[in-house]
This record gives C-alpha cells, structure tokens and sequence, in this order.
C-alpha cells in the first residue's frame, strides 16, 4: 500500500483519460495529428501507470 504507487497509477490513469478525450476532440473535427498525439499521450499514461505496477518488490 505505497502512496507513492498509487500517485503513479492515478496520474497515468488521468493522462491516459487527457489522450482519449483528445483523440474523441479530433475524429470530431477530423484532425488526424492530432489523434496521433492523443494516441502517443495514451502510451505515456499507461506507461506510467504500468510503471507503478512493475515497481513492486
């Protein structure tokens, strides 16, 4: 029950969150760079939040 784990999978949680609301914006107006930085920003959170997983020792 670290803390600091838990930060990490909420924050990653929430950038992943940050990139679908992103990628939904844009299939909306057709904007397809930005659906691939929205795609890049969801690797980043579930980056992190998996990080917070592997951190277990």
């Amino acid at each position: 029950m670290d803390q600091k784990k838990y930060g990490y999978l909420i924050s990653g949680s929430l950038v992943a969150l940050f990139g679908m609301i992103m990628i939904i914006q844009d299939f909306m107006r057709n904007i397809y760079f930005s659906s691939v930085m929205g795609i890049l920003v969801i690797i980043i959170g579930v980056g992190i939040a998996s990080n917070s997983v592997r951190d277990r020792k």
